[in-house]
């Protein structure tokens, strides 16, 4: 029996040096939540990283990094975020994250429970709030009888009908 095992050892490439935000790429987040980014530079003598800025920084210790901790991330908190720092006293460095915030669909007033009087008109209730708008679809007894597309943030829908015996099902 003879085994064998490959070690894979991966390089660190300082071609270039630069910052890198990570995690990468844009970010689409959701309200409400904490959120960290960290601008970390790649170069071959980090020591000589200087002026890392951030806006609402903590440093991490013994790395030329610099970390951004946004709480409780708020809709007006989109936008393009910008690192920077200086290599070697004269090379200035800038890498830039796009961050997009979202609001899930989110029921504000829509009672599980909603009771009409037979042979009369009824409305039932289903206010949503969902930041791109939300499509909802109306069912019953889980066949779709019913799609509405919202047009803003908040949005009230309503189903008004006569109620017969055989209205009555979820």
């Amino acid at each position: 029996l003879c085994r064998g095992s490959h070690l894979l050892v991966k390089r660190q490439s300082f071609d270039q040096n630069e910052l890198r935000i990570l995690p990468e790429g844009p970010q689409h987040k959701p309200v409400g939540k904490n959120f960290l980014l960290t601008c970390k530079a790649n170069v071959k003598n980090p020591e000589l990283v200087r002026d890392l800025k951030w806006i609402y920084t903590e440093e991490k210790p013994g790395d030329a990094a610099i970390m951004l901790f946004i709480k409780h991330l708020r809709e007006e908190e989109s936008g393009l975020y910008t690192c920077e720092g200086i290599y070697a006293n004269n090379e200035k460095m800038t890498a830039q994250v796009q961050i997009s915030t979202y609001i899930g669909i989110t029921w504000d007033d829509a009672p599980e429970e909603q009771n009409a009087v037979i042979y009369t008109d009824y409305k039932i209730r289903c206010v949503v709030r969902a930041s791109p708008t939300a499509t909802i679809d109306w069912l019953k007894e889980s066949l779709i009888i019913s799609t509405e597309h919202g047009n803003g943030p908040t949005r009230e829908w309503r189903v008004a009908r006569k109620a017969r015996p055989s209205s009555q099902g979820a």
